[in-house]
């Protein structure tokens, strides 16, 4: 058996022997005695009757040593009346112990009794504070401040504090801190003492000035207000709040050439910067240069919408609502097609067919409406609206033509009367109806001509055709947003090399005019950035796919998907136009397996589904075109 559990065992004779050693007055062998049973059995008890021996025996440093083992044991073990009660037989000897002062603060805190916290903390900070503990006595500060935390002068002593260790800008924050709570009671002097206190203490104080500038605004002091944005912006380095106001103030002090110059500069040193540019078009808004501010905004909401960040994209649309609704709307729908917001989008699909009409716009309007009935099967006034477009744009016959439905079977019979197969015949014409229905235009105009080609007489088709080349013509303007003028690019001389903001603008504007090598060229210099490689590369691909080179657009798109992280998300939106691509080059089958892979990835990613529905449609002609035909009939 080893010594300590010969303790164990000998623990109620120990006890005794150290009651008889008390009895005699012999304090010195009692505390001994109760020390080797301390060794086997830590009790807060033990420690306050050794406590209680030393004060007997009048040592009361070692008696203060004990009762504060005693008072800290109870206090972790939960006994918390026990603790505060040895705490206050510590300060009954030795009044400004900090230990025992602090530790009853916590306690009275914990209890929930704010104003005896208050009272210890107090006591203990100016103790420390007098013995020139300055971190400590910063610390108890910070715990009143916790219960009291509106309480000037704490916040004030604090600050002093700060000032005396040599960091006034500790000090500053404090005094704007109290200067802000002035001013949310509406006690504007109160405020400008401590803003300007703050500045005293630190004269680049960013909160001062930012609060003083709020304050003279309150005043109807415009200039003032302008003049200490100004400084917080100087010092804060450009900070996108303090940027927003001082922007803000100038519109509203009639100074916004100011900020329009500021903000000019900041653009030409950060190009990319989107907050510069969303506060620029508020400067112009503010002027009525809305055509200005949608200049600016456009390349940006497009850049959010092929990122798919829609609530961003969102929220920049309403401005320009009333000046240009056909973009406007345009992208609307593309958000509400991203948001899956089946209600909204129908709202913004009727607007628009309707505004497309009144435009002349027909074949457009028709897509529109077409899009409407699937969301609306059962809405017997956008049907009659679809008929009617089709019937004006020669699309399908009035009711009570002249030709009869068996010459109507016969046509539909015999096909074309030019050398294009029949079945080749049916399957381009839808094809050539998805495109247009997809707001493809000139993919199903390509069409069209194809078939035009073999049956130069096919009027149906020439009508098609026809109306398609009209609203190419007529919609580029309309549906960009304003007149574009030849003169808007600098066709000799171009952007520096490494001005990748302006060539891409250019190329946007290139691929506007219909000038996709141009385009190309532009966005291959701007794939060189590596923020701009994966929208850049992406509108290469579409330019090819729009010149019709299909195989140049998938080559590209395959190639972005292999530096591509697997799991950014950005890869569907690439996966998506891939399979576009496919598609439009007759790639039905790798078209349909890419759309699948989406469709694993994320079930409602946009109008993948619909889109597999067609491919299945068309991959289905395409094996009836392997079978044995039979003999068709005609009737002419």
């Amino acid at each position: 058996m080893d010594v300590q559990d010969k303790l164990k065992g000998n623990i109620p004779a120990l006890l005794d022997a150290a009651q008889q050693s008390s009895v005699k007055g012999d304090y010195d062998g009692a505390i001994a005695i109760w020390k080797k049973i301390l060794t086997v059995r830590e009790d807060a008890n033990i420690y306050n009757t050794i406590g209680d021996l030393h004060i007997k025996k009048g040592a009361q440093n070692e008696a203060v040593e004990y009762f504060t083992l005693a008072a800290d044991r109870f206090k972790a073990d939960g006994f918390h009346q026990k603790a505060m009660a040895i705490y206050k037989k510590i300060l009954n000897i030795v009044p400004f112990e900090i230990n025992a002062i602090d530790s009853l603060g916590d306690l009275y805190a914990e209890k929930g009794l704010a104003v005896n916290a208050v009272a210890y903390y107090l006591k203990a900070a100016e103790k420390l504070s007098r013995d020139g503990e300055t971190d400590k006595a910063i610390d108890v500060f910070n715990k009143i401040l916790h219960l009291t935390p509106s309480d000037v002068n704490i916040k004030t002593r604090l600050s002093d504090l700060w000032l005396s260790k040599g960091l006034p800008e500790k000090a500053a924050s404090i005094y704007a801190g109290i200067a802000a709570d002035y001013m949310e009671k509406d006690e504007l002097d109160s405020s400008i003492e401590f803003f300007s206190k703050a500045i005293g203490a630190d004269p680049r104080n960013i909160a001062s000035f930012t609060g003083l500038s709020s304050l003279a605004e309150k005043r109807g002091n415009l200039e003032q207000a302008l003049d200490f944005a100004n400084k917080a912006l100087d010092y804060s380095g450009n900070s996108q709040d303090i940027l927003s106001k001082y922007v803000h103030l100038a519109i509203k002090a009639g100074k916004a050439a100011e900020a329009e110059n500021t903000l000019s500069e900041l653009i030409m040193s950060s190009p990319d910067d989107a907050f510069y540019k969303k506060l620029l078009s508020d400067i112009y808004i503010s002027e009525g240069r809305t055509d200005k501010a949608w200049e600016t905004l456009q390349p940006f909401i497009d850049e959010l919408l092929q990122d798919q960040n829609w609530d961003e994209a969102y929220e920049l649309l309403p401005q320009f609502r009333e000046s240009f609704p056909i973009p406007v709307k345009q992208r609307l729908i593309t958000i509400y097609r991203g948001r899956d917001d089946k209600e909204s989008l129908g709202g913004e699909l009727n607007e628009l067919a309707v505004m497309c009409e009144e435009q002349g716009l027909f074949q457009n309007a028709l897509g529109l409406y077409r899009e409407l009935t699937e969301l609306q099967p059962g809405d017997d006034a956008v049907k009659n609206k679809i008929d009617e477009l089709e019937i004006y744009l020669e699309l399908k016959l009035a009711p009570g033509s002249l030709r009869t439905s068996l010459e109507e079977n016969e046509i539909a019979i015999e096909g074309p009367a030019g050398d294009l197969p029949p079945d080749d015949y049916q399957d381009k014409r839808t094809e050539a109806e998805f495109y247009a229905n997809q707001g493809l235009l000139k993919e199903a105009l390509g069409i069209y001509e194809e078939i035009l080609s073999g049956d130069p007489d096919n009027v149906d088709i020439r009508n098609r055709a026809e109306g398609l080349r009209s609203l190419t013509a007529a919609g580029e303007e309309a549906l960009s947003g304003g007149e574009t003028k030849e003169n808007d690019i600098d066709y000799e001389a171009g952007p520096a090399e490494n001005d990748y903001e302006s060539h891409y603008n250019a190329g946007i504007e290139y691929r506007q005019k219909g000038l996709l090598d141009d385009a190309i060229r532009e966005f291959k210099i701007v794939a060189k950035d590596p923020e701009k490689a994966v929208l850049s590369t992406k509108m290469i691909a579409l330019c090819y796919m729009e010149k019709g080179a299909f195989i140049n657009a998938i080559e590209e798109l395959n190639t972005l998907l292999q530096v591509m992280p697997l799991d950014e998300e950005r890869c569907l939106d690439i996966k998506y136009e891939l399979a576009g691509a496919h598609m439009k080059n007759n790639d039905y089958g790798k078209s349909l397996e890419i759309f699948a892979e989406i469709l694993t990835t994320a079930p409602d990613y946009r109008d993948v589904s619909h889109k597999m529905d067609i491919l299945r449609d068309l991959i289905g002609k395409s094996e009836g075109k392997q079978k044995p035909k039979k003999n068709r009939i005609s009737y002419i």
